[in-house]
C-alpha cells in the first residue's frame, strides 16, 4: 500500500495506491482532496485507476462530502462500472446510507477461500446508521432473488439484521424457494451487555445434497430432503449452541470407494453444534437390508466434519463396484457385517469386518502373465501385449482415496464367489467358491495388499490356448489354495483342475502294448472315462502349469497297460503334453509324435472346430439359462444352483476320417441337464445323445442313449457321499451298452501322515465315545 499525502496551507492531499490487496480488489489508485470552508471541512474523491471485481470502475466527479460539527451531507456519490452500483448519501445530514445495486455474490467466494463451496446469485445490499452522532438504529439487509450454491438453485435469500442503538441486536435469515415450498428460517436476538444469544430456527424441504458442498470428500450421489423443527440456539458469541430434531425423506448417498447405495429413508434424530447423531437410525440397501447405525457426525458449527459412526447388519450390500470403479478389486460383496468410518472426512479410516453372505462375487484382476499354448505348449505373454489395449479402450484410472484408508477383514464362505482373473477378454478367470479368511488393505497413500488364505471348495478354470481360439472349460477340485501375503500378484497357488468332458477309446494310446484283434485290443476299443488333470502352482505372477492323465475306471489289464504307458509319459513332458493337447482338441488319443500333422489335417481341423463350437455354445448356454434361472428358482432355497450344456462332435475314435462321410453331420449330438439342490447337497447329471452309427452298426442306424450320475452327500460337512450312475459303453460290434454301479465315499484332507493319524484316533475316540461301545467301528 502506497500513501502520499501533501499539504498546501489549508488544503491537503492523499493518494492511496494498491495492488492486489484482495482477490476481489486488484488495483485501487484514488485521491482525496480536502479543505476548509467556514466551520466545515469539503472533500472529494477522484479516480485514477480503480479495478475492482473483475471490472473498471469511475468515480462521479460531481460528488461532494461535507463534514462538520454533527453534521455530514453526502452529495452525488456514486460508483458504477456501467452495470453495477455503489451509491452512499447522507440521512438527514446526521445518518449514512449506502447501498450496493447488481451485485453478483461470486464475490463471497475470494473471502471463504474454501473451493468445496462456489456461491452465486444476483441481489442488493443496503447499510443505514441513523444518527452517526449519538445512539439510533443502525441496520445491514441483503436480498438475492435467486441465491445458488454449487450450482443448485436455493430461492431467494433475506437478511436482515437491526440494532436499536441499547441493549439487543436482531438477526432474521430466511431461505426460501416459492416453487416446492423449500424454506430455512432463523431468528436471532443478541444481548450486547452479556454477549447472550437467543433464537430459533426451522426448515423444510432442505436439500441432502448441501452435505456434499460441507464433507471434503469420499460420498456422491446424495438426494432426499430433511426437514429441522424444535430447533434452539442459545449460548454466547464465544460459545454459540445449537440444538434441533432432524427429520430425513428418502435420504440417499453412496460411499464412492465401497460403491455402494445407501438408503436412509424417514428418520428422525438429532442436531448440535457439534454433533449430528445418527445412534438409533438405520440405513438400507439396494435391496432393502437393514443396517442399524451407532455415532454420528462431529463438527463445529458444521466446520471441520469429523466421523465416529458404526453400522452393523446381519445382510448387508457393502461393496458394489466395477472394473471402472477400482481396477485393483472390484464386484459385489454381502454378509454379515461391522463398519466402522472414524476421523476427518479428508483422512477417513474405514474398517470392515464381515463374513460374506449369497449373492458375493469379489473380482480380482492378475493379468500380468498368461498361458497360452503354441507349440511349445505353454508360453508366457506380457501383460502389456496381452491387456494393453484394454487400459487404452477404457481408460481405467488408478482409484483416487482422497485420504482415505480402507481395512476389510473377510471371513470368505461358500456363499461367495472369488474370481482370479488372468485374461477378461478371453474369459481366462478362475473362479471358485470356497473357504478362507482374507485381510484387505488400501492405505491413503495408495498401497494395495491381501494378507490371508482361500481355500476352494469348488470351482473351474477356462484354459485357453491357441492365442484363445481353442478354450477348455476345468473344474477345479477341492481343497485347492490362493495365499496371500501383502502383493495381490505375487500370491501363492496351489490349484488342480479335473477336464470332465472326456470319454475316449484306449485303442490309440496303447497300440504298442495290444494286438488290434487280441481280447484287450477289442477292449481298448470302447470309451472309458479319462480324467485330463491340470495343476498350476507357483504364483499368480507367474503360475506353473503342468498335466496329468488318469483312468478311473479301468481295471485289470487294461489298467496296468494304461499305468505303465503313462509312466513313460511322465519321463517325457513333450509327449505327455502332445497326448493333452490331443484329449483337449479332438477328444482322443494321438498316434505317438504326430500332434503336427493332426492339427494341419483337415480332419483335425473339423474335430477340432467341432470340440471348442460345441463347448462354446455349451458355456454360453449354461450361463445365460443359469443367470436366468438362478434367481427364479434359488430363492426357495431348495435349488440351489443349474447347469445346461448342448455338445455336437465328430467321432473321436476314427483319426483317420473314418466317421460319417458328411463333414458337416455330427457323429454324435448331446444334452446335459444338471441343478443341484439343497445348498448342492443332491447333484444330479441326467444326459442325452443321439449317435450316428453308421461306423459301429450293420444296419446303419442312429441310436439313443442315456446317461445319469446322482450324488447324495450324507452329512453337512460333506465328506460322506453316497453316488449312483449309469454310463453308456460303445460295443463297436453290434449296440450300445449300460454299465450301471454305485458307491460310498468318504474324504477328509490331512496336512501330514502325522495328522492323518491324529486325525484318525479322534474320529475313533469320538465315534466309541459318541456309540457307548470300546468296539472299534471298521474305518475304509
Amino acid at each position: 500500500v502506497d500513501l502520499l499525502v501533501k499539504l498546501n496551507g489549508d488544503n491537503a492531499s492523499v493518494r492511496l495506491k494498491t495492488e492486489n490487496l484482495l482477490d476481489s480488489i486488484q488495483q485501487l489508485d484514488i485521491t482525496i482532496h480536502a479543505y476548509p470552508e467556514g466551520d466545515d471541512i469539503l472533500g472529494t474523491i477522484a479516480d485514477n485507476k480503480l479495478e475492482m471485481f473483475s471490472s473498471m470502475w469511475t468515480v462521479n466527479p460531481a460528488n461532494k462530502i461535507i463534514y462538520g460539527d454533527k453534521k455530514i451531507i453526502i452529495d452525488n456519490f456514486v460508483i458504477g462500472d456501467g452495470y453495477r452500483n455503489i451509491y452512499v448519501n447522507d440521512i438527514n445530514e446526521r445518518g449514512i446510507k449506502a447501498e450496493l445495486s447488481n451485485f453478483d455474490f461470486l464475490i463471497i467466494n475470494g473471502f471463504i477461500n474454501y473451493d468445496k463451496i462456489r456461491f452465486a446469485g444476483k441481489g442488493n445490499i443496503v447499510a443505514r446508521k441513523d444518527d452517526l452522532f449519538g445512539k439510533s438504529d443502525q441496520s445491514l439487509a441483503l436480498t438475492i432473488d435467486t441465491f445458488t450454491l454449487n450450482d443448485v438453485n436455493y430461492g431467494a435469500l433475506n437478511l436482515d439484521v437491526l440494532d436499536d442503538g441499547t441493549m439487543t441486536t436482531l438477526t432474521e435469515l430466511s431461505l426460501a424457494r416459492a416453487e416446492d415450498g423449500m424454506f430455512l428460517d432463523v431468528e436471532l436476538g443478541l444481548d450486547k451487555l452479556t454477549n447472550e444469544i437467543d433464537g430459533t430456527i426451522a426448515a423444510n424441504d432442505l436439500p441432502m445434497s448441501t452435505f456434499e458442498f460441507i464433507i471434503d470428500d469420499g460420498i456422491s450421489e446424495t438426494a432426499g430432503k430433511a426437514d429441522v423443527f424444535n430447533g434452539s440456539i442459545y449460548g454466547s458469541l464465544d460459545d454459540i449452541k445449537l440444538l434441533a430434531d432432524a427429520r430425513v425423506e428418502g435420504g440417499t448417498t453412496t460411499i464412492d470407494y465401497l460403491g455402494a447405495k445407501l438408503f436412509l429413508g424417514d428418520e428422525v434424530f438429532t442436531v448440535s453444534d457439534s454433533e449430528i447423531d445418527l445412534t438409533g437410525t438405520s440405513l438400507r440397501d439396494k435391496r432393502g437390508n437393514i443396517a442399524n447405525m451407532e455415532g454420528g457426525l462431529f463438527h463445529s458449527l458444521f466446520t471441520d466434519f469429523t466421523t465416529e459412526l458404526k453400522m452393523e447388519s446381519d445382510d448387508f450390500l457393502a461393496l458394489d463396484t466395477d472394473k471402472f470403479d477400482n481396477p485393483s478389486y472390484y464386484g459385489k460383496g454381502n454378509g454379515r457385517m461391522a463398519v466402522e468410518f472414524a476421523g476427518p472426512f479428508s483422512s477417513t479410516d474405514i474398517t470392515v469386518e464381515a463374513v460374506t453372505g449369497r449373492g458375493t462375487e469379489i473380482n480380482i484382476p492378475v493379468g500380468n502373465v498368461y498361458a497360452d499354448y503354441d507349440e511349445n505348449f505353454i508360453k508366457e505373454v506380457s501383460r502389456d501385449e496381452v491387456l494393453g489395449y484394454v487400459a487404452k479402450a477404457a481408460k481405467v484410472e488408478a482409484p483416487k482415496l482422497e485420504g482415505v484408508d480402507i481395512r476389510m477383514n473377510l471371513t470368505i464362505t461358500e456363499e461367495a464367489r472369488i474370481n482370479i482373473i488372468f485374461d477378461e477378454n478371453r474369459n481366462d478367470i478362475i473362479r471358485g467358491i470356497g473357504n478362507g479368511d482374507m485381510r484387505v488393505v488400501v492405505s491413503r497413500r495408495g498401497d494395495f495388499n491381501i494378507f490371508g488364505e482361500y481355500v476352494i471348495e469348488r470351482g473351474d478354470y477356462l484354459f485357453t490356448y491357441l492365442n484363445g481360439i481353442v478354450s477348455k472349460p476345468f473344474t477345479v477340485e477341492q481343497g485347492g489354495q490362493i495365499t496371500w501375503t501383502g502383493d495381490p500378484i505375487n500370491a501363492n497357488i496351489n490349484l488342480e483342475a479335473n477336464y470332465e468332458k472326456l470319454r475316449a477309446p484306449l485303442s490309440i494310446f496303447l497300440n504298442e502294448f495290444t494286438a488290434p484283434n487280441s481280447p484287450t485290443g477289442q477292449a481298448a476299443r470302447n470309451r472309458t472315462d479319462v480324467d485330463l488333470k491340470l495343476f498350476l502352482r507357483g504364483t499368480l505372477y507367474a503360475p506353473d502349469v503342468s498335466f496329468d492323465i488318469a483312468f478311473p475306471e479301468l481295471q485289470g489289464e487294461l489298467r496296468a497297460l494304461a499305468d505303465s504307458k503313462m509312466r513313460l509319459l511322465r519321463d517325457n513332458e513333450a509327449d505327455l503334453n502332445e497326448q493333452v493337447a490331443g484329449l483337449i482338441m479332438f477328444g482322443s488319443f494321438l498316434p505317438s509324435s504326430s500332434l503336427g500333422n493332426q492339427v494341419g489335417s483337415a480332419g483335425g481341423i473339423a474335430r477340432t472346430g467341432y470340440n471348442t463350437l460345441s463347448e462354446m455354445v455349451s458355456n454360453q448356454l449354461s450361463h445365460l439359462l443359469s443367470g436366468f434361472l438362478q434367481e427364479a428358482l434359488t430363492e426357495n432355497g431348495f435349488i440351489s444352483g443349474i447347469d445346461f450344456e448342448l455338445g455336437f462332435s465328430k467321432d473321436a475314435d476314427n483319426l483317420n476320417g473314418n466317421s460319417s462321410n458328411n463333414p458337416i453331420i455330427p457323429d454324435e449330438i448331446e444334452v446335459h441337464l444338471k441343478p443341484r439342490f439343497q445348498n448342492d447337497r443332491w447333484e444330479i447329471d441326467y444326459g442325452t445323445s443321439i449317435v450316428n452309427n453308421r461306423i459301429t452298426s450293420p444296419t446303419n442306424q442312429n441310436f439313443l442313449i442315456h446317461d445319469f450320475v446322482v450324488g447324495f452327500h450324507l452329512t453337512d460337512d460333506r465328506r460322506l457321499k453316497l453316488k449312483a450312475y449309469g454310463k453308456w459303453d460303445r460295443i463297436l460290434i453290434n449296440q450300445p451298452g449300460q454299465k450301471f454301479g454305485f458307491g460310498i465315499n468318504y474324504k477328509k484332507e490331512f496336512g501330514s501322515l502325522m495328522d492323518f493319524k491324529e486325525g484318525l484316533s479322534e474320529e475313533i475316540a469320538k465315534l466309541k465315545k459318541d456309540d457307548g461301545d470300546s468296539v472299534v467301528p471298521n474305518i475304509n
